[in-house]
């Protein structure tokens, strides 16, 4: 279930719930931070098939990734939280951290924002999927408040203050649309450089990265909203050819779109999860 909201950077605030049949799932790239608020059975995760396996965190916050993480549930495969997906440049007024600081991992959030695992317990009792999504909306409200924007970019503005929070948002929006590093920094009036070190320190990958994740998350909205096929049309547009765009979203889903659209049936109630084939990625395990 979704829930519309006009909080600054909260691109999704969503419940999820699902039954997997086998309890395993691949966990796939997201063009965003993801925090869960976990009110059902938290399983495992892990991020190949190598690493031992991690506890998942009642109240978490996992980074941007270039790659699936493999997650089991033990209890059956039932799932059920809220998630909130956050645009990069956001992080640090929910998280009080940049985005880089969570790149690649999922992080408990009882180590960075204390007051999130204390939300847990409280979604957990609402009597609604609206009821839990509001009360995490309202929390967000508060942790929203202090955001000031204050103008960045412009060639006549000092150093200091050519990337504020207008310009870094601006910066990391324009890339995920696809822009040229170069255009980019023209608009802001700073280097190319300046452009790929504030990219690093505020998402913690590196420009091209960013936008090829944001492309990957048009092509997964494509796949599960449009019946038509006009917006899969129009992100197998963003590629060379056709065999290009299924390469491209096979580096980051180690599915094809196909196996993709087949895979989530089983797991219906997720955007960004499906159920986990063996053959996912060499060596993964179920």
């Amino acid at each position: 279930m979704g829930w519309p909201t006009a909080l600054p950077g909260v691109r999704r605030l969503e419940w999820h719930e699902a039954s997997i049949p086998d309890g395993a799932f691949l966990r796939l790239p997201v063009p965003g931070l993801v925090v869960v608020l976990n009110v059902a059975a938290r399983g495992e995760w892990r991020r190949h098939a190598g690493e031992p396996w991690r506890p998942q965190p009642a109240a978490s916050v996992r980074g941007l990734t270039l790659h699936p993480t493999l997650g089991r549930d033990p209890d059956a495969g039932a799932l059920g939280y809220v998630s909130i997906v956050l645009a990069p440049w956001a992080a640090p007024l929910y998280l009080r951290a940049p985005a880089a600081a969570f790149v690649d991992d999922i992080v408990d959030l009882a180590l960075v924002a204390p007051g999130w695992p204390a939300l847990v317990a409280r979604v957990a009792g609402a009597p609604s999927a609206a009821a839990r999504c509001a009360l995490v909306e309202a929390e967000l409200h508060t942790l929203g408040a202090r955001w000031s924007p204050v103008a960045g970019g412009g060639r006549g503005a000092p150093a200091s203050a050519r990337l504020g929070p207008v310009a870094e948002r601006a910066l990391v929006e324009a890339l995920e649309r696809g822009e040229a590093v170069t255009t980019v920094a023209a608009a802001l009036g700073v280097t190319p450089r300046r452009v790929h070190q504030r990219t690093r320190a505020l998402c913690g990958v590196a420009p091209r990265d960013l936008a090829q994740l944001a492309r990957f998350g048009r092509g997964i909205e494509a796949l599960q909203r449009e019946a038509s096929g006009e917006a899969l049309a129009a992100w197998r547009a963003e590629h060379a050819d056709q065999p290009h765009a299924i390469r491209a979203f096979r580096r980051f889903a180690w599915l094809t779109p196909g196996q993709y659209a087949a895979s989530r049936r089983a797991i219906p109630r997720t955007r960004f999860a499906v159920a986990a084939p063996a053959s996912a990625a060499p060596g993964a395990e179920r």
